[in-house]
Parts: structure tokens; sequence; C-alpha cells
């Protein structure tokens, strides 16, 4: 009985709100203009601030300013290395996209287009 009480105490003292003079640590929600919740997490934040971030809280990341969902194709416009989305279908080299996985992958390995689009 001891222990359900001390957990209970922890659980009801992890889910009550912050006193007033730690709202500042707090993480607003207010309402985005878009629609969706801003958190004012410190990622997202910079990233509509016009930076680049991900927010592994909300799931979003912005580059330049810009958002995305895919993980993948963030890291794909923000690293320097090849990354290939296989969800979106899109290849980044040196934050530039190609659709075509043929080029993605010459370019990456050689520096070229592939054979179809060499042109």
């Amino acid at each position: 009985m001891r222990l359900f009480a001390i957990s209970l105490f922890a659980l009801t003292a992890c889910a009550t709100p912050k006193a007033s003079g730690d709202a500042a640590t707090a993480a607003p929600v207010v309402a985005a203009a878009d629609g969706a919740k801003a958190t004012g997490c410190a990622g997202c934040a910079k990233g509509k601030a016009g930076g680049s971030a991900w927010c592994d809280g909300c799931g979003v990341g912005y580059v330049n300013g810009a958002k995305t969902k895919c993980k993948a194709c963030y890291l794909g416009k923000t690293s320097d290395k090849p990354v290939w989305c296989d969800s979106c279908k899109k290849g980044y080299i040196a934050g530039k996209a190609t659709p075509c996985k043929a080029c993605f992958e010459h370019r990456a390995n050689k520096g070229a287009a592939c054979a179809e689009h060499a042109n």
C-alpha cells in the first residue's frame, strides 16, 4: 500500500501544472496561423524564424523557414552527404533534390547524371 501511495504521489506531482514561478520554463501552447499547434519549443522557433532545425517532439523540420514533415528529406536538404528518401522518392546531394534514383546514385558515386539524363 505504501508503494502504491508513493507511486500515485509521483504520478500526480508530474501531472500537476507548474507553479507560477516556473511559468517561464513551461512551453506555452498557442494556435499557430496555419491552424497547427505551436509549442514554443526551441527547434520550431528557430525554424519558423527562418533557420534550419528538426524538432523530434513535434515531428517536423524547417529548412530556411520552410516546413517539412519528412526527416529524411530534412537531412538531405541540410546535410553535405547524399541522402535518398524512399518515402518521397527524392534524393539530395549537397541540398539539391533529384527525383531520379539513377541520377542520384551516379552523382553520389561518380559526380555525373545517369545515362538517360546526361544530355
